[in-house]
């Protein structure tokens, strides 16, 4: 799925039965991707607005525990209903064999059911009994991007779910409390990426016990903040609801090199930094075949990332004896590299016999999120 523009994928609530926004039986184990499509303007987002039948806990997206989702760059806005009779279990946001967060930002968000009677849903900061996690899956992987909540608080001790003129027009933030339990998964990795609830920001993959001095992190009023990370690369940020969109100080190149290839972000006097340098670093021909073969570096400059490997989306374009540029290829190129601190590295081939017995060939390459 490409984002582009405001969109909605809506389910009503159905008495016979839950629904979700998208879902797929068990034995069909698809893989659904979320990406920004070219050139999506900044106020692009996909909402997927789900409905749960009583005594039901189906997630907006729901695949039946199989398949893969995977969150690669744009923004996916997920609002989820209370399904228990009594209006005392929230679903998850998704569910599936796999759930991979990559890039872009899922927003979470709570909304009413239904217009039948309103559901006290919240009581107290427990989560056992109340709210399933995020994501409901088998294995889960987050490298990068963000997970985040959005919409009319909902703190207090003992809070009901009401909505303004109808209910699929209201749309809730999740508590702090319950924006913790990010999923129940048997495998778990989170090495990057950040999690936003109302009153805290967390940051992982991190250089350990590294402090980010005041100005490393910007909310949408301007407002400055600090921070240090622990011993375990992850840095903890305790702020007021009212700084709303709190985040890393980027400038748009940074946060370029932060989306495209999971750079960290370093901090310095005036914000935070990434580097890199990317591109086509020689060619040469197969001895065997005469197709032409390219090598592409990634060197990403003062990275303290321990990753060996990094999947990089890349278009590749050749012009033919000065003939308009046609673009190749369009694909995912897993780079590695044999020990941190190193260039990453990764080979294209060209397999058309007609450019590689062209008089002169040139090639272009771009990374994408």
């Amino acid at each position: 799925i490409q984002i582009k523009n405001p969109n909605t994928i809506c389910t009503n609530y159905n008495a016979s039965g839950a629904t979700s926004a998208i879902s797929s039986e068990k034995t069909n184990a698809p893989t659904l991707i979320f990406a920004e499509a070219p050139n999506a303007s900044a106020s692009s987002e996909l909402l997927l607005r789900g409905s749960s039948a009583e005594e039901s806990s189906t997630a907006p997206i729901h695949l039946n525990k199989g398949g893969s989702i995977i969150f690669r760059s744009g923004t996916v806005r997920i609002a989820t209903s209370e399904s228990d009779a009594d209006g005392l279990l929230i679903p998850a946001l998704a569910a599936a064999n796999t759930v991979t967060l990559c890039g872009g930002t899922v927003i979470a968000q709570i909304c009413p059911r239904d217009g039948k009677s309103a559901k006290t849903i919240i009581t107290g900061d427990k989560i056992d009994g109340i709210t399933n996690a995020l994501f409901d899956c088998i294995t889960f992987s987050m490298t990068g991007g963000m997970i985040a909540t959005e919409g009319n608080p909902c703190n207090s001790s003992s809070h009901t779910l009401t909505y303004k003129s109808e209910p699929y027009d209201t749309f809730f933030a999740y508590k702090t409390s319950l924006m913790e339990f990010i999923t129940n998964a048997f495998t778990r990795s989170i090495s990057g990426g950040m999690k936003r609830t109302s009153t805290q920001l967390y940051c992982y993959g991190l250089p350990p016990n590294t402090t980010y001095l005041k100005g490393a992190f910007i909310d949408n009023s301007g407002n400055l903040f600090k921070g240090k990370s622990n011993e375990d690369g992850v840095l903890s940020l305790a702020y007021s609801p009212s700084y709303e969109g709190l985040r890393f100080n980027l400038d748009a190149k940074a946060e370029a090199l932060v989306k495209v290839f999971n750079a960290t972000p370093m901090p310095t006097a005036n914000g935070c930094k990434a580097e890199a340098q990317f591109g086509i670093s020689h060619i040469t021909i197969d001895a065997e075949s005469l197709q032409t073969v390219l090598h592409l570096t990634l060197n990403l400059h003062d990275d303290p990332s321990a990753v060996l490997e990094k999947t990089v989306y890349v278009r590749i374009y050749c012009t033919v004896n000065n003939e308009d540029r046609v673009m190749i290829a369009e694909q995912p190129l897993t780079f590695t590299r044999n020990a941190a601190g190193k260039p990453f590295t990764a080979t294209f081939t060209d397999v058309s016999k007609a450019r590689s017995a062209s008089t002169t060939t040139r090639y272009t390459i771009e990374a994408y999120n």
